[in-house]
């Protein structure tokens, strides 16, 4: 009988089984996961959080939202929550407008949404490292859509063990060659000569995901 005991794995929370949703999701997995998690921020924001002091103050920081989370929060169409906020804004707007040279008219704060984002991308490396090596994680990850760039280069140097950053390049490499052929099969069945085949639902959006890849989840 050995006297060493086997490492003891570690524990699964809510936030792996939501990574591992996200797995199942189209588009990288990490962009998946922030989107949700923001939409859900900013949907209790809105409807639950506008009078509450310490969220007006944490948005009077940051003169509200940035501009990628701004249009999102206004596809939501609440435009009383929305006025709620931007009517505070607008009165401290007007003070600091008296008195310009002395103030700072540039937002002190993150925006909120932006941080929610950073710290879903921060616990989803984090994950990446402490569950790399379990079955269930593996097979999840091959079996997703590539992770987009930015996502890739912050999980890898999160991963400490070689064999994994290999392992995460090799599956990220064959994903990304699939994607390669399918967007060339997008492109040469814009020639006439083949335009009736038709295009496969993967090959239809290939030319979007591409760009996806590089960039993240579009706004």
């Amino acid at each position: 009988m050995s006297i060493f005991r086997k490492p003891k794995p570690p524990e699964k929370f809510t936030s792996y089984y939501n990574l591992l949703d996200a797995f199942t999701q189209k588009g990288c997995p990490v962009c998946q996961w922030v989107k949700k998690t923001v939409q859900h921020y900013l949907d209790g924001l809105l409807y639950e959080q506008v009078n509450d002091p310490e969220v007006r103050e944490e948005l009077q920081g940051s003169w509200g939202f940035c501009a990628k989370h701004a249009a999102r929060v206004v596809e939501f169409g609440d435009g009383l929550g929305l006025g709620i906020i931007y009517r505070d804004l607008l009165a401290s707007l007007a003070e600091k407008l008296k008195n310009w040279k002395e103030k700072h008219l540039t937002a002190e704060k993150l925006c909120p949404a932006c941080r929610v984002q950073h710290d879903i991308e921060k616990r989803a490396a984090e994950l990446f490292q402490s569950h790399f090596h379990d079955e269930e994680f593996q097979s999840a990850l091959s079996a997703s859509a590539p992770l987009c760039l930015p996502h890739l280069v912050g999980v890898l140097a999160h991963l400490s063990d070689e064999s994994h950053q290999e392992r995460l390049l090799e599956i990220q490499q064959t994903k990304a060659e699939k994607l390669r052929h399918e967007l060339s099969e997008f492109i040469r069945k814009h020639d006439y000569r083949f335009q009736a085949e038709g295009f496969a639902p993967e090959e239809a959006d290939s030319w979007k995901r591409a760009v996806m890849l590089f960039v993240g989840q579009l706004p």
